[in-house]
Order: structure tokens, then sequence, then C-alpha cells
């Protein structure tokens, strides 16, 4: 097991070293998550003071004390040392105004949250990636009304979904879209993953990174051959479904670093994994997909 799980750190490391030269380098992607501290420490090294400039600019405390307020208030009231106060709810349930309506097949998961760590981050991304953040989840609130109209559920729970095997439309749509996605953007990164192989692909880069980059192409593809032979040979798994499982999983993985990189995301939670996949295409009643080899 240390074996396996050292293997899967060095897979994973090295494989997010050999994006990284693509994503940063040539398609300039922001960080957003590191760009805040970044400003935060005088990143712009305009002056000479002890403060950085943002700290002398009126509309970056205005933002700060409008959070600070708010939150420093229901810190105060949940503390309770001044009985008596009431919370600001930053968690807004639409349930009192949507129950018995159109809308009540929004139900019961149908709320609102003022986030202000998100809302700051949001004006460091670009404008389509905030707005496909918001604008799919209306997406789906319409295919839900549409769904439950048409009389094929009641709510929200009429359309069930887990981690392990069952897919609702949203997840299978997302699961779906998450994979094309992420073939594309591993395509994009296929000459740094490879160039262990393809030296001409890192000939234009100074000799220190060509060594770094080889030398991580080198770890990701065989400690990748590695641990699908300890997960095949040492434990007893499935060919088969080790290969389509670290296939699935390494496409789920460079789609969530994706997001949560050029998207600002704090977290990130798959709903999706191989299993689902064999579950919803192909079934599980075949010799070749019984439970059994999972």
């Amino acid at each position: 097991w240390a074996l396996i799980i050292g293997l899967t750190y060095l897979v994973l490391m090295t494989f997010n070293l050999l994006i990284f030269r693509q994503w940063a380098y040539n398609e300039k992607l922001i960080y957003p998550l590191a760009e805040l501290p970044e400003y935060l420490a005088g990143k712009d090294g305009q002056g000479n003071s002890w403060f950085p400039q943002i700290y002398r600019n009126g509309l970056f405390w205005t933002g700060f004390s409008i959070s600070a307020l708010v939150l420093g208030w229901d810190f105060l009231c949940a503390t309770k040392l001044i009985p008596g106060l009431s919370s600001l709810d930053l968690d807004n349930k639409w349930g009192p105004y949507i129950n018995n309506t159109a809308f009540s097949g929004l139900m019961p998961s149908a709320r609102s949250h003022i986030f202000f760590t998100l809302i700051g981050l949001t004006f460091l991304i670009p404008a389509r990636i905030s707005f496909s953040l918001w604008f799919f989840y209306l997406c789906y609130m319409v295919q839900l009304l549409i769904l439950v109209g048409a009389g094929l559920g009641v709510n929200e729970n009429s359309f069930p979904l887990e981690w392990y095997y069952t897919l609702n439309f949203q997840t299978a749509e997302g699961g779906g879209a998450l994979m094309v996605f992420a073939s594309v953007v591993l395509f994009k990164c296929r000459k740094y993953l490879l160039c262990c192989f393809t030296p001409s692909a890192v000939k234009m880069l100074e000799s220190d990174e060509r060594r770094e980059l080889r030398i991580s192409s080198f770890l990701f593809i065989f400690g990748s051959l590695g641990l699908i032979l300890m997960l095949w040979r040492g434990l007893g798994a499935n060919l088969y479904f080790t290969l389509l499982a670290y296939f699935v999983i390494i496409m789920i993985t460079i789609g969530m670093i994706r997001a949560v990189t050029e998207g600002g995301i704090l977290g990130f939670q798959a709903w999706v994994s191989p299993f689902h996949f064999i579950r919803t295409i192909f079934g599980m009643d075949k010799a070749w997909t019984a439970p059994a080899l999972f």
C-alpha cells in the first residue's frame, strides 16, 4: 500500500508540473486564487512605503468594510456576549416564496447564499468563466422544472444521485461535459506529457527547463505504468477496469484542476466516476461489466 500511495503522489505531482508549463506560459492563465495573496503582498510593486498600493485604495477598504461588518456582526451574535442580538441570514432559502407555485419543483435545495470570498475572487477571473459558473446552474433549474412539469418527478428528490453508481440528468450532463472539456485540455498538454519520448517538443526551452520537464514526463509515464501493474498484479484488480479507471480518473482530475485553476473555485466535488460510466452506458448485466469485477 505504501508503494501504491507513493506512486499515486508521484504521478499527480509530476502531472501537475507538466500541465503547469502549458497553462502558465502558453495559455497565460492568471490563477485567481494565487492572484489575491499576491496583490495583498504588493504584487504591483508601486511605491516604497511599508504598505502595498492596494491598501491605499478606497474601493478596497469599502469592499473589506462591507464584508467585515456583516461577518463581524454575525460572529458577535454567535458568541452571545450581548443577549438579544439577531444575526444576518446569508443563506436565503426560497421555500416560503415558491411552495405551491410553478417553481415548487426546485425544492428542497432551492436557495442562494452570500459568500463574500467568492464575490471578491470573481473580479479576478475572466467574465466568460464567472458567467458559466452560475449560468449552467440556471440551465439545470430550467431542465428540472421541465421534467417536473412533464410529470417525470415531483421535485429535485425525484432524481436521485450518489457517488458510486447512480447518475441523474444533472450529474450525467456535467460528467459528460467534464470529459469532453478535459479531453481538449489534455490534448493541448500532450507535448509536455510525452516529452521524454519527443525531445524536439521542448527544444526551444532553456536546458534546465528541458531537463526538468523530460524527467517529470518519464516519472509520470513510468509511474503510471507502475501504478497500473501494482493494482493489477499486486492487488489482483481486473486489468480492463484498472486501465479504464485510471484513464477516467486522470481525465476527471485534469478537468477539476482546470476548473479550480481558471475559475478561482475554493472547492470542487465530482459526482462522476468510472463506475458511473460503466453502469449508465453499458449496464452491469454483461460478463465483462459484472459487479464482481469492480
